[in-house]
């Protein structure tokens, strides 16, 4: 056996032993003695026959270190075993997945919907809010690809989204995913390319925020607008602070007042002589108290 310092330090507890002529058998037993094993015969053909069989595995030493073991047949038959020192590799590996961990964690706490997809539209990552939202569980997503995910007609697709930002680095659109019902949910999305350590693209990552609450919102605001315009009964909207926000058509009409005169003064513009003190308290009581009045009055 012939062998440098390095290897020997690598050893310490049998580096004397580590000289030329040495044995390889006697070597290893001398190792599986330091480790007090208690079938030593069994231990040693073992380890013979991972030297034999030209394995490669990591070992972790007594001083914390960790090596890459690696033996490989020499052209006269022998045996030659490289040790690198792997210690700062290891460091590196654990730290870069403790940041995956933690990048994973985020983004299951992300209540909007988070894809990411390699340069071909597979997806690759997601998390639980895709799969809450679309009902489909991980396993059915597992072979999903961008085209695979059905659109509402008449809006964009998560293919078109992501056709996009492969070719402009980026994406920003409405879009519609189909849930497994069939039902649409409407989705504001922005995604960006995956750049690797070379700037080379590799993915993308997209981000949908669930907009069909605030679609349904937005109609039904529209939907009250249109009652509030139309209806023929006049109607004045206050603040906390009982000062006017808005009028309808119909106010106007049947006050003389223009929206801008009514705005940012309070219904008491409207007080009349002909009611007494006790009327507009009983009247400002019950909207307190019960949310609403109901009656009749009338306005010099």
């Amino acid at each position: 056996m012939l062998c440098n310092q390095q290897y020997r330090d690598f050893y310490p507890a049998i580096a004397k032993d580590l000289v030329p002529g040495a044995s390889l058998n006697n070597l290893i037993r001398l190792s599986v003695v330091q480790d007090k094993c208690v079938d030593i015969e069994s231990e040693v053909e073992e380890k013979l026959e991972r030297w034999r069989s030209e394995q490669s595995y990591e070992q972790q030493l007594e001083d914390g270190r960790w090596i890459l073991a690696r033996n490989r047949r020499s052209a006269d038959g022998g045996l030659v075993s490289i040790r690198p020192d792997i210690s700062d590799l290891k460091l590196r590996g654990k730290e870069l997945q403790s940041a995956l961990q933690e990048q994973q964690r985020l983004m299951q706490a992300i209540p909007d919907i988070v894809f990411v997809f390699d340069m071909k539209g597979g997806l690759i990552k997601w998390n639980r809010a895709l799969e809450q939202t679309i009902r489909l569980s991980n396993e059915q997503l597992r072979d999903y690809r961008a085209s695979s995910f059905g659109n509402q007609e008449g809006t964009s697709s998560c293919e078109e989204a992501f056709n996009e930002c492969i070719q402009n680095g980026r994406s920003e659109k409405r879009l519609s995913l189909l849930d497994s019902n069939g039902n649409p949910i409407l989705l504001h999305w922005i995604g960006v390319t995956l750049k690797s350590s070379t700037g080379e693209d590799i993915g993308v990552i997209g981000v949908g925020r669930d907009i069909e609450i605030q679609h349904r919102t937005e109609r039904k605001l529209r939907q009250a607008a249109k009652v509030f315009q139309s209806t023929t009964e006049g109607v004045i909207i206050t603040d906390a602070s009982s000062s006017i926000v808005a009028v309808n058509e119909a106010f106007t009409q049947i006050t003389g007042y223009e929206e801008q005169e009514a705005i940012g003064r309070t219904p008491s513009m409207l007080k009349s002589f002909r009611h007494d003190e006790a009327f507009y308290s009983d009247l400002w009581n019950s909207l307190k108290e019960e949310g609403y009045w109901q009656g009749e009055m009338s306005y010099n």
